[in-house]
């Protein structure tokens, strides 16, 4: 929920998530649930229920990062963030979601919402605690989002030099390449890789990619501290 990346290719899209967490929070790996009219298939935050990342048999796919623009002070609220997420299945449509969507008792977020039925579109909805932002980004472009709890500014445009070198040493993207970019370490620091480690505990638990190829779509969830992978697709 921490680092993620979008890259187009010629047959389909990656949609790419790196969970920054402590590992002691527990995690159920992703299974397929009823949610509302269809079917969902995400991993599963057992402290609060939610998740960060889910796709559903309708050809929605969404992804959700602590933080909107900004670092904010840590206060509680009433309702989880990841909980947010599963809200967007409820509604048949991008526009009726975040029109609908009431968001005061809940701390600032990024939202990346992916429709791939019959034709692409991925729009971004930053709530900073006040305001809804939504913008629609490029979907023939690569992009790079990181958290702003745990990054500042200046870290934030830093790695997203990294990730546009990366690209442009990784023209030909196979398919497995884009995993390597979310395992990489650019500088000696740790605590502010992609794949990230700091002294408090949090680190990068497990890396989630969303990848269509020809219509078909799957979500593959890499659980590094147990070294186990899961594979689940929808045709």
């Amino acid at each position: 929920m921490c680092t993620v990346t979008f890259i187009p290719k010629n047959n389909g899209w990656i949609l790419t998530s790196s969970r920054d967490e402590k590992k002691v929070r527990k995690t159920l790996p992703p299974q397929t649930n009823k949610l509302f009219d269809q079917n969902v298939i995400f991993p599963k935050d057992q402290l609060a229920g939610g998740t960060w990342i889910a796709m559903s048999d309708k050809k929605t796919s969404v992804c959700l990062l602590n933080g909107g623009f900004k670092f904010h002070k840590k206060k509680k609220f009433s309702k989880s963030r990841g909980l947010v997420l599963f809200e967007r299945f409820r509604y048949k449509s991008w526009d009726d979601f975040w029109n609908s969507i009431e968001l005061e008792a809940v701390e600032p977020f990024t939202l990346l919402n992916l429709e791939h039925n019959k034709t692409l579109s991925l729009h971004e909805l930053v709530w900073d605690g006040h305001q809804k932002h939504v913008t629609v980004k490029n979907t023939q472009e690569t992009h790079i989002w990181s958290s702003a709890t745990l990054y500042s500014s200046s870290m934030i445009e830093k790695r997203k030099e990294w990730f546009q070198k990366w690209c442009m040493d990784h023209a030909a993207i196979a398919d497995h390449k884009i995993e390597g970019f979310h395992k990489s370490a650019f500088t000696d620091n740790t605590a502010q890789n992609i794949l990230m480690k700091r002294t408090d505990g949090i680190q990068t638990v497990s890396i989630s990619r969303i990848e269509s190829t020809n219509g078909s779509t799957q979500l593959r969830y890499n659980d590094l501290l147990s070294n186990t992978s899961y594979n689940l697709a929808f045709d």
